[in-house]
């Protein structure tokens, strides 16, 4: 994967207003953020890793953005965060992603 393709913010970046998870306490180093068309993990990869796909955003040197449909689930599942449901076991299987640090 080229992180080089995934550089950047997703469009509406600037109209994000931080949000909470229902249920969900996130770690230090992470905050999910709502756009007016989708939602984002933003992660401090100096803080806790993160494994990026190609619908991430790669901000720079620490910062990644998770989208939520995908890799925000897989990411919360791999940490403990909701449980490892079998179609979340299915998206880490057949998602190709590339760890950050």
């Amino acid at each position: 994967m080229n992180l080089e393709g995934m550089k950047g913010q997703p469009s509406n970046w600037n109209e994000r207003y931080e949000s909470k998870l229902t249920g969900i306490t996130l770690p230090d180093g992470a905050k999910f953020y709502s756009t007016p068309s989708h939602g984002y993990l933003q992660i401090d990869t100096s803080k806790l890793p993160a494994k990026l796909s190609g619908y991430d955003y790669w901000e720079g040197p620490h910062s990644v953005l998770l989208e939520e449909d995908c890799s925000c689930t897989m990411w919360l599942a791999e940490n403990g965060l909701i449980p490892m449901e079998p179609y979340i076991q299915r998206m880490i299987n057949e998602t190709q992603r590339e760890l950050v640090v």
